[in-house]
């Protein structure tokens, strides 16, 4: 019997997968935290992935991420059960020894006067310091949820982006089911840094992957990012 974990939608996936003689016998759930309409669909892929005898198979249409974290789930049990390869002793080397000798000049030393100078710093770009920002989170064509305000405080230091903190969200039609979007898209997952690690570690906001399942709020980050660059740019 081997365990695995898998990203789904709304956190990891653990498995357990039963292998005997070679075979994979059985896949059953250990812990779970998607909706049960959508994972309901994904597990499906348990009697799939059995007569296929492989994790290589598709995803279940309508339950993608739950589809993804159960395959990614069986294939990190799988390769528990594998059997490491045999160890090979590695032959001496056969190549023949060189011996190098020392180079040598002919060329007379040159000597000369060396004037010191300051090594030129370009002019910082931006202003150092924290910042404030705001923008509107919109929604995608899917129109799954309302506009609403997302804002945040931006350090920044050196022309780069150091710090991100007080990221939230606020206004009319800001509900909490928004505010675990907000932090999927802050924190990342297994698979994807979040875009505040991103922006810290890039310093720009050029470059920036979006959080699979918080497009939206990623997005609105990035812009927040680029708005405070915006306020701390030398005129």
């Amino acid at each position: 019997v081997y365990y695995g974990t898998g990203e789904g939608y709304r956190g990891e996936i653990k498995l357990k997968v039963t292998v005997k003689n070679g075979k994979i016998r059985s896949v059953e759930t250990v812990e779970a935290n998607d909706d049960p309409a959508f994972y309901g669909k994904a597990i499906t892929l348990f009697d799939v992935i059995v007569k296929n005898q492989s994790s290589a198979v598709d995803a279940v249409s309508g339950a993608t991420y739950s589809s993804e974290g159960i395959i990614e789930a069986v294939s990190d049990a799988l390769s528990r059960a594998e059997v490491s390869p045999t160890e090979t002793t590695a032959l001496p080397s056969t190549a023949p020894t060189t011996t190098t000798q020392p180079l040598t000049t002919t060329h007379p030393a040159l000597f000369g006067t060396v004037i010191a100078t300051e090594p030129f710093v370009p002019p910082s770009r931006y202003m150092s310091g924290t910042y404030f920002a705001e923008v509107t989170c919109s929604p995608d064509d899917a129109w799954d949820f309302e506009p609403y305000t997302l804002s945040a405080s931006v350090r920044i230091d050196n022309d780069k982006i150091v710090d991100i903190t007080d990221v939230g969200g606020s206004g009319e039609d800001f509900y909490e089911e928004n505010i675990w979007y907000i932090t999927r898209a802050c924190e990342g997952t297994k698979k994807v840094s979040g875009v505040v690690a991103q922006l810290i570690e890039n310093g720009s906001p050029e470059g920036i992957d979006a959080v699979s399942g918080a497009t939206c709020s990623s997005k609105a980050l990035t812009e927040l990012a680029e708005k405070a660059l915006t306020q701390a740019e030398r005129k």
